[in-house]
């Protein structure tokens, strides 16, 4: 599993502690969120099973970005009006995913972006590793300077080029345009090669489910 916006690690111990996931790769843009993932999985005793890279995953390698974060805030974000938070301006390099999976000696099955609007950036990175056929989580974002409706727009060219088909995993429904999900401030899509169907057993998962459960039959 590749972890794309991990912050402090939050996902990744949860999904090590409940899953037979093998391997996950945390990426985050800030060093301090890292860091503390790092201690969290090493107490844990899950360190062992954790990858890490520091940088922006994006559509280029080697360029300087601008990332507004509160060091430790999952906020982060290279939108500074993403959040009300007081965020400040750091420069981060960047990297596609493919070169990210490259470094880190991964070819995940599945891949969770949680970018704070930068979402459509990520895919962009990603086409030697899409050849796998991994299932995306994304969780979308919108603000001042990316509407919702722009955002899914962005996210459905990237679908389009890499031949996947975008999910509302709240009605379990495809997308072929942002109006179900235009008015949300914030949801999640499940991104998967187009040919395959809706997987059958996210379809009694209501939205609000409880976490264990749920990942326990995704685990088998």
């Amino acid at each position: 599993m590749l972890d794309v916006g991990s912050n402090v690690g939050q996902t990744a111990v949860v999904v090590l502690a409940l899953t037979g996931v093998e391997t996950i790769g945390l990426i985050d843009a800030s060093p301090d969120a890292l860091a503390r993932a790092a201690t969290s999985l090493t107490h844990s005793q899950l360190i062992q099973r954790a990858r890490f890279f520091y940088g922006f995953a994006s559509a280029e390698d080697a360029q300087e970005v601008a990332f507004f974060n509160d060091g430790f805030g999952a906020a982060g974000s290279k939108y500074s009006q993403h959040s009300s938070s007081s965020l400040v301006e750091h420069r981060v390099p960047s990297a596609r995913v493919d070169t990210i999976c490259d470094q880190l000696g991964m070819s995940p099955d599945f891949i969770k972006i949680d970018v704070e609007g930068a979402e459509a950036e990520v895919l962009q990175g990603i086409e030697r590793v899409a050849e796998g056929g991994p299932r995306i989580l994304v969780e979308m974002h919108s603000n001042p300077e990316l509407t919702m409706e722009r955002n899914v727009e962005l996210i459905l060219e990237q679908c389009a080029r890499l031949n996947y088909a975008a999910w509302y995993l709240a009605k379990g429904e495809r997308l072929t345009g942002p109006a179900p999900v235009a008015h949300r401030g914030r949801c999640h899509l499940l991104l998967q090669p187009a040919s395959e169907p809706y997987p059958e057993w996210l379809q009694g998962v209501a939205q609000g489910s409880a976490l264990e459960p749920v990942l326990r039959q995704f685990a088998r």
